[in-house]
């Protein structure tokens, strides 16, 4: 006799919302989508927090000196979740007669994929992130260089026996210090703009839709 099955989705929003029964891990849980209820302190730590809750890690590699990596994370996290909220994310197939309802595993994998998507490509977007935003004002500043050369000559007998330094300032016949600072300043400001309209991009949107590719697809669950 073949078993009769059904199945049944769920959406980010919904695993997000699963009862742990652990105190306190509701307040780690977003309100709303585009909302502003979640206090700021909470928000800025929301995700990561919720991962220690259940006891899982975030382990991202190479960027172990970056100081706010977190806030990185649970910022892109939560435009994640803006945008995601109510796509359906999970799939699970039940028996016919079974309550159709999640448990601690099934939440285990979704929180595990996503957290193996961040370990796998916050070492790429993280660092442009950070350099978008230190540069985002020096957009269209002229290129500069600062280079600085210094060479010494001495034409004074060398005798090491005798255990004397001859490259002091002392025993120099000729000491040359050259500063040199170059800037390049190209194209009309017109062009320059242009430039940066054409190649200037939001990061943290490439992140998240590279997030979208790598786990809200309902086949790679």
């Amino acid at each position: 006799m073949i078993p009769m099955l059904k199945t049944s989705w769920w959406t980010f929003d919904e695993v997000l919302r699963y009862d742990y029964g652990i105190a306190g891990l509701s307040d780690y849980t977003p309100d709303e989508p585009n909302t502003n209820q979640m206090a700021s302190a909470k928000e800025k730590i929301w995700f990561t927090e919720y991962c220690n809750y259940v006891d899982l890690k975030i382990n991202v590699q190479g960027l172990g000196t970056i100081s706010n990596l977190n806030d990185i994370i649970n910022a892109m996290m939560m435009i994640v979740y803006n945008r995601h909220a109510y796509d359906y994310i999970y799939e699970k197939t039940f028996n016919w007669c079974d309550n159709l309802v999640l448990n601690d595993a099934d939440i285990h994998k979704v929180l595990t994929k996503i957290i193996n998507v961040i370990n796998n490509t916050a070492s790429k977007y993280v660092p442009m992130l950070i350099l978008n935003k230190d540069n985002s004002s020096n957009l269209i500043k002229p290129m500069s260089s600062h280079s600085t050369n210094f060479q010494s000559f001495s034409d004074t007998p060398q005798d090491n026996s005798a255990g004397t330094q001859f490259d002091d300032d002392i025993h120099t016949t000729n000491i040359a210090n050259h500063v040199s600072d170059t800037t390049a300043d190209s194209g009309s400001l017109m062009q320059r703009l242009d430039e940066v309209y054409k190649n200037y991009r939001s990061v943290i949107l490439e992140w998240s839709n590279e997030f979208n590719q790598l786990f809200l697809k309902e086949d790679q669950l």
